[in-house]
């Protein structure tokens, strides 16, 4: 019975991880606009630009602020009350635009 539950289990990982290579997965970028490489509230299907990439490579926290476009107003609402994860993350990437 173990045995069931196992290849069961298997199977809809496998199953999972199709499906999210078959449909394109929107994101929506919710952090402050950078010029020359990202502004606020660009939507990308199927991953992001190499400019972003690049960017997220040299900024981690840009990476957290490209959320899937379902969680929009729970992420705009905790911006407008600046507080939560994703506040924080706004702030750290602003704050890192009046360094440059």
């Amino acid at each position: 019975m173990t045995t069931k539950k196992n290849i069961t289990a298997e199977v809809t990982a496998e199953e999972t991880k199709k499906a999210a290579k078959r449909e394109p997965k929107q994101v929506i970028y919710i952090g402050p606009t950078i010029p020359g490489v990202i502004k606020n509230n660009t939507i990308f299907n199927n991953g992001v630009d190499q400019r972003v990439s690049e960017r997220i490579k040299s900024q981690p926290e840009l990476g957290g602020l490209l959320i899937d476009i379902e969680g929009l107003s729970d992420a705009q609402r905790q911006i407008a009350l600046k507080k939560g994860a994703y506040y924080s993350l706004y702030s750290k990437v602003k704050n890192s635009l009046k360094e440059e």
